[in-house]
């Protein structure tokens, strides 16, 4: 039986920001094992050579017997598949076995209890625990773009311990959601958040989203006022601008000249080309035809311009938390004003940017998530105590 739990610390792994940020990624939040990562990381050149470097690694460990770092491959390895490559869906089957032959001993241990509750045609799979005394407050945790709740549950687990009852969910185009159910995300993001507020009776909660997901749980803390609290934990205030934030100011106009005058075919051929170029776009773009359930890449870049806090900000009037990272390579430091200027309404604004020197410069600060963590549940505390 496995432990689940944090590593801290940021290592340069690649000279490539995408394939060392997950690499990274492996590391502290999956099981990997740092040395034998860096070993192998001169043989990724692109994607290709990525999944056959990480498979190879996952088939090393498994023989080995070391299936902790196994899953962490696996993983990292299913991350840059396309839907097209029926490899990702036993990958994905794959590492959910493996996941839980590894840690459910650790984890019914904890007191943490899995259920799927209902959700419109469909369900919504909840992790869930409470302190052994009393609670500090409710939190209500769900993912982004690309994670499974898996991946968070040494975060449950440490909120937990911290004396907060903690619910964590995957939600439309997410995890089961769309690997088993195709269910891909939605708009309405208060939706899922009430499905799950409603199956469990719950009341005055802090929603934490990470990723995409603070973008998500600021619009979902729009309609559903049992929503108190909100820690956006990176800071997205729309979704189109941080997808083309590295992309040339000229190739920026052209595309939204041409989205707003629905020029489908010259849109999917400028993606097309931009894909061939590069490997990271390809894979973005396909990622987002999947979990937003869109048929090409015109149809997914003008469903991710719907992705926005200005349009709603008026109706955000909770307490909210903002975490940035100072390296952030997908989210440019100039982006966070942006979300601050949105946000009029709100009870309150509280804004913390993690440094390198604190090993938090990362996206979702992977390098310190226990500082974050602690961050986010001194907050909750202050906002509960009057006076402080």
């Amino acid at each position: 039986m496995e432990t689940l739990e944090f590593r801290t610390g940021t290592y340069p792994l690649h000279h490539d920001p995408n394939f060392n940020y997950q690499l990274n990624r492996a590391v502290m939040l999956s099981g990997g094992a740092l040395d034998e990562i860096r070993s192998v990381t001169n043989q990724i050149k692109d994607i290709p050579t990525w999944i056959e470097t990480l498979l190879s690694l996952a088939d090393k460990a498994k023989a080995e017997k070391r299936t902790p770092n196994a899953l962490a491959y696996i993983r990292a390895a299913e991350f840059f598949m396309n839907e097209s490559n029926t490899a990702k869906e036993t990958l994905y089957r794959e590492y959910k076995a493996l996941f839980y032959e590894v840690h459910g001993g650790f984890i019914d241990s904890q007191g943490i209890k899995r259920i799927d509750i209902g959700y419109e045609k469909g369900s919504l799979p909840v992790f869930y625990a409470a302190p052994e005394t009393g609670s500090l407050g409710t939190l209500v945790i769900h993912g982004g773009f690309d994670s499974y709740m898996e991946e968070f549950l040494p975060a449950l687990l440490y909120c937990k311990e911290l004396g907060f009852a903690v619910y964590l969910f995957e939600g439309p185009g997410q995890g089961e959601c769309i690997h088993k159910q195709k269910i891909p995300f939605t708009l309405d993001w208060h939706k899922p958040v009430g499905a799950v507020l409603n199956y469990f009776g719950l009341e005055d909660v802090t929603l934490i989203g990470i990723s995409l997901g603070s973008l998500l749980a600021l619009r979902a803390a729009a309609w559903e006022k049992r929503i108190k609290r909100v820690v956006a934990w990176s800071i997205m205030e729309n979704f189109y601008d941080v997808l083309l934030s590295s992309r040339p100011k000229a190739l920026r106009v052209v595309l939204d000249s041409l989205i707003k005058a629905h020029a489908k075919g010259a849109v999917n051929s400028l993606a097309k080309t931009m894909m061939e170029k590069e490997p990271y776009a390809a894979w973005g773009i396909e990622q987002g035809k999947y979990v937003f359930g869109q048929p090409s890449a015109y149809d997914f870049l003008a469903e991710a311009k719907k992705y926005n806090l200005c349009s709603l900000s008026g109706q955000i009037t909770q307490d909210v938390l903002l975490l940035g990272a100072a390296e952030d390579h997908f989210i440019p430091l100039s982006m966070y004003k942006n979300e601050i200027d949105c946000l009029t309404k709100v009870k309150s604004l509280t804004f913390r940017l993690f440094t390198k020197e604190e090993s938090a410069e990362s996206h979702c600060n992977i390098g310190n998530m226990p500082l974050a963590l602690n961050t986010i549940c001194s907050w909750i505390t202050a906002m509960e105590t009057p006076g402080l």
